[in-house]
């Protein structure tokens, strides 16, 4: 009789969640064989506050289009361009002759000179002629500098095409591990409720009730800090595209996986392509300050009027008129330096260590980006592959935990089999989808180590 009626009680406090179960559960399972689709939807998690506008679905092409207009990353490398563009305009409008204007008027009281004033204005034209000095060296270092600045423009284009990619992805990832997360909760409280009528009446031990509450515990705290992750990096790709928040952007999902990029050397890489051009900037730095050594030259040529005027007139145009005279000039400058107490060799020295921290960034470059490259390749190769034996695994792992769960509640099996099945289920489902996206991943960054575009992602609105 007490068993009889520990038994009733229990039934009267679960009815609530049998019924709640029975409202919430699917009449049927999917295809446990299936790949489960890569989708961006929330609609199995909470239904969050309605958005201030519409969410706008953006494939990863309009990612990617729209992050080459508002990402601040890609503005400062053109603007870094155009820098450079603006510096070697104004080397090469130094070596152009220039031209002068000149105007005096000087006058005097004195008697000994007559009390006289005089007048000139005249133009000066003048020419560097030395093709060997700083000067016409400092240009094609202005040059290799605008080159860098070029390379450096595409660098930033490919680091925000690789972050969009990397943002995109990420937040493809989260959604489907909180769907899968979804879906073996309802397993883990349909396990719930097979223990806690055998533990209300003493026929289950309290162990049997704390694995299942943990294990249900421990991947509702996983799915809000994936949950929290999806929404920090929608938030920034929302930003870097343009928008103002997450909520006003819903992604595409990704089709297929694509191929991995042929092999390839990192030397067309743009940074690396940078690097060298800054090394070819530093070379002739150097150059043009061993130049300073040289003699400097330059000619000169003056034309204009000149006169001197009568302090006593008080008519100016008929006392000026008369002596006012024009006539030019030429002259040839040259300049030799002869000592200045090692100031020139200090510069010199220096532009030396930066030619040698330039060469040494390179090397440094390159052998970073090889090694990122050989390790991205064998990444690649190791996600695809766990992703095709996970895919295999799904019907096996979704049968075991049915099966364990029906055991359980047959007393055919221990609380252990049965949450270590639903576990290894759940585990197979989150993995399955980080090859996956890892993958997808791994091939733009060896687009970018390579820097090259050559895959087509397959992307749809």
């Amino acid at each position: 009789m007490r068993d009889r009626f520990l038994a009733l009680c229990a039934a009267a406090i679960l009815m609530p969640r049998l019924a709640f179960a029975a409202a919430s559960s699917p009449s049927h399972f999917p295809a446990a064989s299936k790949t489960p689709p890569a989708s961006s939807s929330d609609q199995e998690l909470t239904a969050p506050a309605p958005p201030p506008s519409p969410a706008q679905s953006l494939s990863l092409s309009d990612c990617l289009r729209l992050a080459l207009r508002f990402s601040p990353q890609r503005i400062i490398g053109i603007l870094q361009a155009e820098k450079a563009q603006k510096a070697l305009k104004e080397w090469t409008a130094k070596r152009l002759p220039h031209l002068w204007a000149y105007a005096a008027n000087q006058q005097s009281n004195d008697a000994s000179i007559q009390n006289v004033a005089t007048n000139y204005d005249f133009i000066h034209l003048q020419q560097d002629i030395n093709p060997f000095d700083a000067l016409w060296k400092t240009g094609t270092q202005r040059r290799k500098e605008l080159d860098a600045a070029v390379a450096g423009r595409i660098a930033s284009k490919l680091d925000v095409e690789l972050l969009v990619k990397t943002l995109y992805f990420s937040i493809l990832q989260s959604s489907d591990s909180i769907a899968m997360m979804n879906r073996v909760e309802k397993q883990l409280y349909r396990l719930q409720l097979s223990v806690l009528p055998r533990y209300t009446v003493g026929r289950a031990p309290p162990f049997d009730l704390l694995n299942v509450r943990t294990q249900l515990s421990d991947l509702k705290l996983n799915r809000d800090l994936t949950r929290a992750g999806m929404r920090g990096a929608r938030e920034l790709l929302a930003l870097i595209v343009g928008k103002a928040g997450g909520d006003e952007i819903l992604l595409g999902p990704i089709k297929s996986l694509p191929a991995v990029p042929p092999d390839e050397d990192v030397l067309k890489n743009p940074s690396l392509e940078s690097l060298r051009a800054q090394v070819r900037a530093a070379t002739w730095a150097l150059r043009a300050q061993r130049a300073e050594w040289l003699p400097q030259m330059s000619v000169g040529l003056d034309y204009g009027y000149g006169g001197i005027e009568p302090w006593r007139y008080k008519n100016f145009m008929q006392a000026f008129a008369p002596s006012w005279g024009r006539g030019g000039q030429v002259d040839l400058n040259i300049t030799q330096q002869l000592f200045n107490w090692g100031e020139i060799n200090a510069r010199i020295a220096q532009r030396q260590k930066d030619l040698a921290i330039a060469q040494m960034n390179y090397k440094t470059q390159y052998q970073s980006l090889r090694q990122a490259y050989v390790s991205a390749r064998i990444r690649a190769a190791a996600h695809r592959s766990d992703d095709e034996r996970r895919r295999h695994l799904f019907s096996v792992a979704r049968l075991a935990a049915d099966t364990s769960i029906d055991r359980y509640q047959r007393e055919a099996t221990t609380i252990l089999e049965a949450a270590g099945a639903v576990s290894f289920w759940m585990q197979t489902l989150i993995t399955e989808r980080t090859d996956y996206y890892s993958y997808l991943t791994d091939v733009a960054t060896i687009e970018r180590l390579i820097g090259q575009d050559v895959v087509d992602y397959g992307a749809a609105r």
